[in-house]
């Protein structure tokens, strides 16, 4: 259970952050030869995989559990990669840096079809058969979940086991298997195979019914410790899910049909716990989600309720997923004062036609009128999501995509700033329209253009789209079987990786392994590949549906209609709404009386270590702006819309280097004891508060001292010849010519071979100084710390 060695990797990447584990909320638990030790993989970059909820809420349950530990791994991008093998590092756990191979399993999260190479790449940078067939006794177990899972049949070869539907339940089922050490490989399997909603391919095509988690309120599995990321991702915020599944029943989106049926957190519940994690971490941004956050039965009390008490932790609101029909104006209001800049919108059809074949429900003039409500608040960005390629699509329903833009900007004017994304349409299993074709890429193309040509006259109209290929080789991937999986593993062998970034992807390499049967249309005669797994909708259900689509008639929703027999419901689960949140009094803030000019200026000093030292200077202040929000505090804040705490930081540190008496300043509107605000911050999330003072407005720092470790032996004639010449002119990186007299104060050779270094805050790095004066190149020094600073005062 070695952990392995990345130093190397810290000193070489350009965001060592990603590696080091100590993000705040993790769990830290040591895997031993004692504990079920449990990897989460998210096939794609730290950034992206970070911002994924699921992996954190089976990260939580998993740690909360007896011993049981849970780790986390990311897939690392390609200039990691070969530092990875240059130093001959295996992909690890960012937490206890044990190599994956050492983990007794290795739980995949398959969010999209477009990470699947990464699974490859992955298992190859752990050092771990691809092939589960050529896997040995000693090897961990690889499992998957996550919707891509509806489909096992292309990475049927890659994986030993699949959990299809919600995990909560099952991953514990699955954790407390490997407690058991006695068991061989093969004994594991077997006990593995019992569990509901798991499918093992080594076992055949049995059939599968699909894990449905219906305690959601249960606090077992409340995900109360949600991990905050130390650098940004691509959604940094906490997130509070509302509710799992829809019933809308939008005939292309898979998730509407294999997440019912609809089951709603409890209000109080998910105000309890968002405000206990915002205020604990300071969250800035805070998301409800669900498939449809809008459609939540309590929404309009919960967001009365929440709204407020969220701006008084100044942290902002967002409601993704939001339907037309449920805006009106107090809805848009409670959203605007939340925090939320502009409205998003999805007709996904600009005629009435498409979106009633489509089932989407939503009328013409409920997208007008959410304009009408977006000028009245005085929004001023619009985002518009549609789709081409529908089934049944006809050139006269693409038209009435720019004519619908043409009656909101004839409503709008240049009020809004208009954007528009364009995606095509792909089949997906277990929805109605898993039976029809995929559009071809020159279709797609050619009609995004003509959209994109015919709305050229509107400057403040913008319309995007994805990479072309990218939705015909998630098509393929969502709708092939095991034949699918040999193209996979060709195309990975050929070069594909991370095929979700449009630089990567490389459709060339693609093109020439991918089968046209797989996007083509199927017959409804003929059980599809994946039939063997029970999602809950029947399948006489979806066909049903698909007929309706033909008739161009639409299915009514399940919350205020009679049932509409799709067969998720039964004695087990049903429909579950919330129960009214209470009513909660804020204790109101305590503002100052004192005049906007008066300020009064306290340095807090604290040490950057402990890996924050990997930490970059823009990422780490953006958690200062955090930690200073105190509701004991009167802190001064910035004007304009996103106002933050008025604070003056001290010059950055280079990547890497340890600063031992770091400091910030801070404003107040009122003069306090400095021991009040000492406790008031001392217990932050991220260092240990050293010490307060309070300072004079111009009492900045001149210089920074450091002290240096290095493997030569620094002699004091070095020192003494640099300090006895007038000038000592080198240039920079940008040729630029210094003289490192004039920026270097002081030198003193300290016991231990030592170096103290006294510079002025401007003029050079302390890495040029090293290696000009000293020759002392990084791969030298054994430690480099910024251990203090001089301040003059200004009179």
């Amino acid at each position: 259970m070695k952990p392995v060695d990345i130093a190397p990797l810290l000193a070489h990447t350009l965001k060592p952050s990603r590696y080091l584990g100590n993000e705040i909320g993790a769990f830290h638990k040591t895997p031993t030869q004692n504990t079920a030790n449990i990897c989460l993989i998210y096939p794609d970059t730290y950034e992206v995989g970070f911002s994924h909820i699921g992996v954190k809420m089976l990260y939580s349950i998993l740690n909360r559990a007896d011993a049981i530990t849970c780790d986390r791994s990311y897939a690392p991008d390609t200039e990691t990669k070969k530092l990875m093998q240059k130093f001959k590092i295996p992909l690890f756990g960012v937490e206890s840096k044990l190599p994956l191979q050492k983990f007794d399993c290795l739980g995949f999260t398959l969010q999209t079809e477009l990470t699947y190479s990464n699974i490859l790449y992955c298992l190859e940078l752990a050092g771990i058969p691809q092939l589960a067939k050529d896997r040995q006794e000693n090897d961990p177990i690889v499992i998957a979940g996550g919707p891509c899972t509806f489909n096992p049949l292309p990475l049927a070869d890659f994986f030993d086991l699949f959990l299809l539907g919600d995990g909560e339940q099952a991953i514990l089922e699955i954790a407390n298997i490997f407690k058991n050490k006695k068991l061989s490989r093969s004994e594991k399997l077997s006990e593995l195979a019992k569990i509901d909603g798991t499918y093992l391919p080594s076992y055949g095509e049995r059939p599968v019914n699909a894990r449905k988690f219906t305690d959601l309120n249960n606090p077992k599995f409340q995900y109360n410790q949600q991990l905050m990321p130390l650098i940004d991702t691509v959604h940094n915020r906490y997130v509070a899910q509302v509710m799992r599944g829809c019933l809308r029943g939008c005939r292309f989106c898979q998730a509407g049909y294999i997440y019912r049926p609809l089951r709603e957190c409890d209000a109080e519940t998910i105000y309890q716990t968002t405000l206990r994690q915002v205020g604990a971490c300071r969250w800035e941004d805070t998301s409800l989600v669900s498939l449809s956050t809008g459609d939540y039965s309590q929404i309009k009390p919960l967001l009365e309720q929440i709204v407020p008490a969220l701006q008084q932790k100044h942290s902002r609101l967002s409601l993704p997923s939001l339907r037309l029909d449920s805006l009106d104006d107090e809805f848009v209001r409670f959203i605007k004062e939340a925090g939320q800049k502009g409205l998003t919108i999805a007709p996904e059809a600009g005629s009435q036609r498409l979106r009633d074949i489509i089932n989407k429900n939503i009328s013409e003039a409920d997208i007008l009128k959410s304009i009408h409500i977006a000028l009245r608040h005085n929004w001023q960005n619009l985002k518009l999501y549609f789709m081409i390629g529908l089934p049944f699509e006809e050139k006269s329903d693409i038209q009435a995509i720019p004519e619908l833009i043409d009656k909101i900007v004839k409503i709008a004017g240049k009020k809004l700033h208009i954007n528009i994304t364009v995606s095509p349409f792909i089949p997906k299993p277990f929805t109605p329209f898993q039976w029809q074709a995929c559009a071809s890429m020159e279709y797609v193309r050619s009609n995004f253009f003509w959209i994109k040509n015919e709305l050229k006259k509107y400057r403040f109209v913008k319309v995007n789209h994805l990479d072309f290929f990218s939705f015909l080789l998630e098509a393929h991937l969502a709708l092939g079987d095991k034949q699918t999986g040999k193209a996979i593993l060709r195309a990975y062998q050929d070069g594909a990786k991370m095929d979700g970034w449009s630089e990567h992807l490389t459709s060339e390499i693609w093109e020439k392994h991918l089968n046209p049967a797989d996007i083509a249309p199927k017959s409804t005669e003929k059980p599809l590949p994946w039939e063997f797994i029970n999602c809950g909708v029947s399948r006489d259900f979806l066909l049903q549906e698909l007929q309706n689509a033909k008739n161009i008639s639409t299915t009514p929703d399940c919350y205020n209609q009679s049932c509409t027999g799709c067969g998720a419901c039964n004695e087990k689960q049903s429909l579950q709404f919330s129960t009214p949140v209470q009513k909660h009094t804020l204790k109101p803030i305590k503002k100052s009386t004192a005049p906007e000019n008066i300020q009064f200026r306290y340095r807090l000093f604290y040490p950057k270590s402990g890996g924050l030292q990997h930490l970059g200077h823009l990422d780490f202040i953006k958690h200062l702006y955090r930690i200073v929000v105190s509701d004991d505090l009167p802190i001064v804040f910035t004007s304009g819309y996103n106002k933050k705490p008025k604070l003056k930081f001290c010059p950055p540190l280079p990547l890497g280097i340890e600063g031992q008496n770091e400091f910030l300043d801070i404003f107040l509107r009122e003069e306090l004891p400095i021991e009040l605000i000492y406790n008031s911050l001392k217990n932050n999330y991220l260092m240990p508060i050293l010490a307060v003072q309070k300072v004079s407005k111009q009492s900045n720092p001149t210089n920074e001292i450091y002290t240096v470790t290095s493997k030569k032996i620094v002699c004091q004639s070095e020192i003494d010849a640099f300090l006895a010449q007038e000038n000592f002119c080198v240039l920079n990186r940008k040729e630029k010519q210094i003289d490192l007299r004039k920026v270097v104060c002081d030198l003193t050779l300290l016991a231990d071979n030592r170096l103290q270094i006294s510079k002025k805050i401007e003029g050079a790095p302390i890495h040029l100084i090293l290696a000009k004066i000293f020759q002392l190149e990084p791969t030298n020094i054994l430690e480099l710390v910024r251990t203090n600073f001089l301040f003059a005062e200004k009179k």
